[in-house]
């Protein structure tokens, strides 16, 4: 009854009604036309995520960070499950390739509340995606702690854009990211990060890139 409680289908929405006013008007074109391409929208009681049926993964994922929310470290974080609304990803497709983890998009630490706004971030379709263990576990701990640190007194949106690669995660039929875009807005302003999914080099840090080279040809 949870999970139906948490998902819903929007299919009749622009992405850009979804949307804080803060993020720039680029970036909203690429959602909107990444949603016409091949997408279904999911929104949770914490994201927005856009499905695809040819990547079997999502594209993009969306999501509010308020000061309000009080931290707690909750100590039984939930089990990784199957949206039963899609139900394609297995857990030993991570179990039998060491070089991946399970990455969450909507980072785990800033839902850390409560049981139940934890549990959407477990969603094996909708908010995790294969991750190289440095990416995941080094890099991109570094944007998540520019999103905790702005959320200490501000609201941050985050929007993170996946750009595929002809990779598959243990040689079936979900495709791995090959970069991973970053979108923080805070007050007006937006910064963009960058990861590269594919070479695991230790110093593959999160580089900013211009907001604006972000484009929907450029992303598929």
């Amino acid at each position: 009854m949870r999970k139906l409680l948490l998902i819903t289908v929007t299919m009749l929405l622009s992405i850009s009604q979804l949307l804080s006013n803060d993020i720039p008007d680029n970036i909203i074109k690429t959602l909107d036309s990444l949603s016409k391409n091949d997408c279904k929208i999911y929104k949770t009681s914490i994201y927005t995520a856009c499905y695809s049926t040819t990547y079997n993964r999502v594209l993009y994922t969306t999501y509010k960070v308020t000061p309000k929310s009080k931290l707690n470290n909750i100590k039984n974080r939930p089990k990784y499950y199957n949206n039963p609304k899609i139900n394609v990803v297995k857990n030993k497709d991570y179990s039998d390739v060491k070089e991946y983890d399970r990455g969450h998009l909507a980072f785990h630490a800033a839902f850390d509340y409560s049981e139940e706004s934890l549990y959407p971030l477990y969603d094996l379709e909708l908010n995790i995606v294969p991750m190289l263990r440095n990416v995941n576990r080094i890099h991109n701990r570094h944007i998540e702690k520019v999103i905790l640190n702005n959320a200490n007194s501000e609201e941050v949106n985050v929007i993170t854009i996946l750009v595929p690669s002809s990779k598959t995660l243990n040689n079936g039929n979900i495709n791995i990211p090959g970069k991973i875009i970053t979108a923080v807005s805070v007050k007006g302003s937006t910064r963009c990060y960058i990861l590269d999914n594919i070479f695991d080099e230790y110093n593959n840090k999160p580089y900013l890139m211009d907001c604006m080279d972000i484009d929907y040809v450029k992303i598929l």
